[in-house]
């Protein structure tokens, strides 16, 4: 399922949450939920592609920024409706990836993971930034962040939330 263009804007951030409580998975945008669907997919050893699929085509690579990305394994964050954090986010119980755009760097807050790889010409941007003092950017041909760790690895049943802040400039291919 994806959700309706209608639901975001270009040119401007968006707190966009991914979040499965209970075998449903929901899409929040702006803390309102966009999409609800049954999700009894066995995640486990998923590697997580950030700004595109996982060893992605260009067709399918995000364009723009993205700040605060957060991965919180074993907890649902939000199960309803939401006001969208007002501050960077922190590495709360259960985080096993946190990104936040400080000193021009792409570093793990979460300090759980040996090493984050920047794919293609990923990377840190003062253009475009939240609440700290740089962002994620990724140009749509290519880019992408991974790990050579499984950070997803999620179980049947196990509940998540991926979540961060997104600043699409085109959303033509993906």
């Amino acid at each position: 399922a994806t959700a309706s263009s209608s639901t975001y804007s270009l040119n401007q951030w968006h707190h966009v949450a991914v979040v499965r409580a209970s075998s449903v998975t929901k899409l929040y945008v702006d803390g309102v939920e966009a999409i609800s669907v049954s999700d009894s997919t066995n995640y486990s050893g998923t590697y997580l592609g950030i700004g595109a699929i996982y060893g992605a085509a260009n067709a399918q690579c995000f364009n723009g920024s993205i700040s605060d990305f957060r991965v919180v394994k074993g907890t649902a964050v939000y199960t309803s409706a939401f006001t969208p954090p007002t501050a960077p986010l922190t590495a709360i119980t259960n985080t096993s990836l946190l990104l936040n755009g400080t000193d021009a760097g792409i570093i793990d807050k979460s300090q759980s993971l040996k090493e984050v790889k920047l794919i293609a010409d990923t990377k840190s941007s003062t253009a475009q930034y939240k609440f700290l003092t740089s962002s994620m950017y990724f140009d749509g041909t290519g880019d992408y962040i991974t790990t050579n760790e499984k950070i997803l690895p999620i179980v049947q049943n196990l509940d998540y939330t991926v979540e961060g802040w997104f600043w699409a400039t085109d959303v033509s291919g993906y």
